[in-house]
């Protein structure tokens, strides 16, 4: 039955479709050369990075992140923090993770001196080259605590130091 309607409609449409076709082409020039080809921009998508880059990041004598798939170690001006775990990215390429926090006084402390150390939120992004990064303390930050409001550090924002043993990094003024 389906056949034999297409049969029928393509009996009745030919003449029609030639009846059209000159009318469609009237006026118009017919195509010299080959037919342009449309140009389109290829580009290279940015890999996914799964965590932050290991190595050295810093900002101009304000703060300098060592990182290995491990953890992370932070020195800022007069302090100091730890990050126990790899820096894992979301798909967007942001990080959120705990870690420590400890003040100093950029003199050597005395051996019988105990730090004190406090928790800490590390979050920030990155794209593989340059990184921002906000510290977040508690309310026990500085004593006595605070019930009111949390502190943040930052943001910094920092890049990657080809060469670390040129980069001291921050020191206590």
């Amino acid at each position: 039955m389906a056949r034999k309607l297409v049969s029928v409609l393509g009996r009745l449409l030919l003449p029609l479709a030639l009846l059209v076709a000159p009318a469609c082409t009237e006026g118009a020039a017919p195509p010299r050369g080959p037919l342009p080809t449309p140009s389109v921009a290829v580009s290279r998508p940015t890999p996914l990075l799964l965590q932050v880059p290991a190595g050295t990041w810093g900002e101009e004598s304000q703060i300098r992140l060592d990182v290995d798939a491990t953890g992370t170690g932070i020195e800022g001006n007069c302090w100091g923090g730890k990050i126990t775990q790899s820096l894992t990215l979301s798909p967007t390429g942001h990080f959120d993770v705990p870690g420590s926090f400890e003040e100093g006084s950029g003199a050597p402390p005395p051996t019988w001196y105990v730090p004190q150390i406090y928790t800490a939120r590390y979050q920030g992004w990155t794209d593989g080259q340059t990184l921002t990064l906000t510290i977040t303390l508690p309310p026990n930050y500085p004593d006595p605590p605070s019930p009111f409001h949390l502190i943040v550090i930052g943001p910094f924002t920092l890049t990657r130091i080809l060469d670390p043993l040129r980069f001291l990094g921050p020191g206590c003024a």
